[in-house]
């Protein structure tokens, strides 16, 4: 059945429609839908249909695990929200991107991003965005053992959800500062925190709060010798987990309530629940690595267009199209880490005489082995892809101006001793490059823009030769 498209002008609905693929087990139809709308407005300029297009991709990678696939995208994201001004963006891209470090074991790399977009966030007087912000500092920094500025993070975030009128938020809140207090050894603190957290999450009515909430408390009591306050809030909260239908609930409510029983000497009704808490535990196993699996499955099969999309047919380089989309997301991660980057752009000498004179055959094979040298001279880090006809490009991460010059000439002297002749006895192949390095600030357009310069330059001078001039 052919799936109705829906008008990529409309990029609300275009995102919507794909992400609720997405989210019906279909990611690797919802992901070919979302790249052709980005290309679609990329080509029109329509800066405020690209963004939401970028993060819309970016969750679809994040929710298959693949977080460097994410991180790209969000990139990508911030970069266009810092080229139009928009702070509030720039805040929430920040915190996106926040999560994906932390979820992927980088917490105090997420605490960093945390911290810059909250300051977003204050300049931008978005009261929302800021407690969204300290609750995941907060979170973070539990994590890290630095209580005291969790604690500080989480209280903030507190008073702002109130001031808010926000109360499932508020409650998310209180219940993250009553952990803190917990593990800081402030039980009567924390048993505070989390009544509130319960009286906040019944009356919204906000059931997974409240879930966590009343677990949480009762958890805290149970472990304070005090098993007959605790015994109902475990229960109701055991009762919740089973009418929302979640396994992975039902067994965190089944294990503390079997530890509960035990402390009290009901060996019986212990046992009971702990064996309940090992079937939903494998319940909840069995549903991981199922989920997993599809996910691995997803991903080879969008792995497989992405490099179709995204890789020159000839060559096996990086197209025009990725090699876009790495720039940006290189000059991002040197402004965010202060690191140097450098970008060549390299042309064949001579090649229209190639084509001419010994055929359009053998001008192939010339790029094909221009591009195997490129890779063969490349670090892993590096980006080698084909620019447009006989132009090439290589990004250079972390290198200074002088290690990419001399990168660049290294490259120039393989193409040049390069064994040309097997391909044709007559054909001699040289390449010129023109280097540029990053300045802070710049744009990948201007940094483009100088190495046409100095390849325009390398080129006057003589060709076979790397040019590279100081910053403007």
């Amino acid at each position: 059945m052919t799936q109705k498209r829906v008008d990529p002008i409309d990029p609300d609905a275009s995102v919507e429609h794909a992400l609720k693929l997405h989210r019906a087990g279909r990611s690797e139809d919802a992901l070919p839908l979302l790249r052709e709308w980005l290309e679609t407005h990329r080509a029109a300029r329509d800066l405020p249909a690209v963004m939401p297009t970028l993060r819309a991709i970016g969750t679809v990678h994040y929710e298959l695990d693949d977080y460097p696939g994410a991180l790209d995208h969000y990139l990508q994201a911030l970069a266009l929200d810092e080229a139009t001004g928009d702070d509030l963006a720039r805040a929430k891209s920040l915190r996106t991107i926040g999560v994906v470090y932390s979820r992927s074991g980088d917490a105090e790399h997420g605490l960093v991003l945390y911290r810059q977009g909250l300051a977003l966030a204050r300049t931008s007087g978005d009261a929302d965005s800021a407690a969204r912000t300290l609750n995941n500092i907060g979170i973070n920094c539990k994590n890290l053992g630095r209580l005291d500025e969790a604690r500080a993070a989480l209280e903030e975030a507190h008073a702002i959800f109130a001031s808010l009128g926000n109360g499932a938020l508020q409650g998310g809140a209180l219940t993250n500062l009553g952990l803190v207090l917990a593990r800081a050894g402030d039980a009567a603190g924390a048993e505070d925190c989390h009544r509130r957290a319960v009286a906040l999450t019944r009356a919204g009515d906000f059931r997974t709060g409240l879930l966590n909430s009343l677990r949480d408390l009762g958890t805290l009591l149970a472990a304070d010798g005090r098993s007959e306050e605790a015994l109902p809030l475990l229960d109701e909260a055991l009762q919740l987990a089973q009418s929302m239908n979640s396994p992975q609930e039902r067994a965190a409510c089944h294990r503390a309530l079997a530890a509960l029983h035990k402390h009290a000497g009901g060996f019986e009704t212990a046992l009971a629940h702990f064996e309940a808490f090992h079937d939903h535990e494998r319940t909840v196993f069995n549903d991981e690595s199922d989920r997993k699996l599809r996910q691995l499955q997803v991903r080879f099969r969008v792995s497989q267009l992405e490099r179709q999309a995204l890789e020159d047919g000839l060559t096996g380089l990086a197209n025009r199209r990725e090699f876009d989309q790495r720039l940006a997301a290189a000059i991002e991660q040197a402004r965010l880490h202060r690191q140097p980057l450098a970008l060549a752009l390299a042309d064949v000498d001579n090649f229209k005489a190639v084509n001419d004179r010994l055929s359009h055959a053998v001008g192939d094979e010339v790029l094909r082995g221009i591009a195997r040298v490129l890779r063969g001279q490349a670090r892993a880090s590096d980006t080698a892809a084909r620019y447009g006809g006989e132009e090439f490009a290589l990004i250079l991460p972390a290198t200074p101006p002088g290690d990419a010059h001399a990168s660049c000439d290294r490259v120039r002297a393989a193409v040049q001793d390069h064994g040309w002749a097997s391909v044709h006895p007559q054909l001699r192949v040289t390449l010129s490059m023109g280097v540029a390095a990053w300045c802070e600030g710049e744009s990948a357009a201007e940094l483009l823009a100088r190495a046409d310069r100095q390849l325009y330059e390398a080129k006057a001078a003589g060709k076979n030769r790397v040019h590279m001039g100081a910053p403007t």
